[in-house]
């Protein structure tokens, strides 16, 4: 087994809902969703405080090493990238489209964008001042 598949329990949600089968062929009951990658659906809230704590946490083990390095924003920025990209390969599975794997990684961008503006303290509601 490699690390991506070791790993992939943690990014990846099992299904908690049911849904009836449908068509001629039906059995009788429900049957499970399949798996969603966590970071790529509305569960991506709960990846949000853990990604969070990641970034500060890897952010102050720079700082421990270099005060001057950590002051820079690229850092925490990049952390998140990092971070994001991480979760997003590692909730990337074979059956997905080139339009959701396409689509996922625009939101995975867009999410570890966030967690990057988060850790700085940017305000993301109001617009940028020049």
């Amino acid at each position: 087994m490699n690390i991506r598949e070791t790993i992939r329990p943690l990014f990846v949600a099992r299904a908690s809902s049911s849904l009836p089968s449908k068509g001629p062929q039906a059995t009788e009951g429900p049957t499970a969703q399949p798996a969603s990658p966590v970071f790529l659906t509305p569960q991506s809230l709960v990846t949000f405080p853990g990604a969070a704590l990641a970034i500060n946490i890897l952010w102050n083990f720079i700082a421990v090493l270099s005060k001057d390095l950590a002051q820079m924003a690229i850092v925490p920025l990049g952390l998140a990238l990092v971070i994001g990209a991480i979760i997003y390969v590692v909730s990337l599975s074979p059956d997905m489209s080139r339009k959701d794997k396409l689509l996922g990684g625009f939101v995975a961008f867009i999410n570890a964008a966030w967690l990057g503006l988060n850790a700085l303290g940017v305000d993301i509601v109001k617009a940028p001042v020049p």
